[in-house]
């Protein structure tokens, strides 16, 4: 699988132990912060692109 994009969405909650984003090897990968957006909620959106 090949990502080049990644768009994250985070709101300020916190909740339980968690849980792993990705269930498969680390293969890490260079990506720079291209768009980032804070909302009157407290929501953000960050869009990652690779590098």
């Amino acid at each position: 699988m090949r990502v080049d994009k990644l768009v994250v969405h985070r709101r300020p909650v916190a909740s339980g132990a968690g849980a792993p984003l990705f269930h498969s090897a680390f293969d890490p990968a260079a990506f720079t912060v291209t768009d980032f957006r804070i909302f009157a909620t407290g929501a953000t959106v960050t869009t990652y692109t690779k590098q």
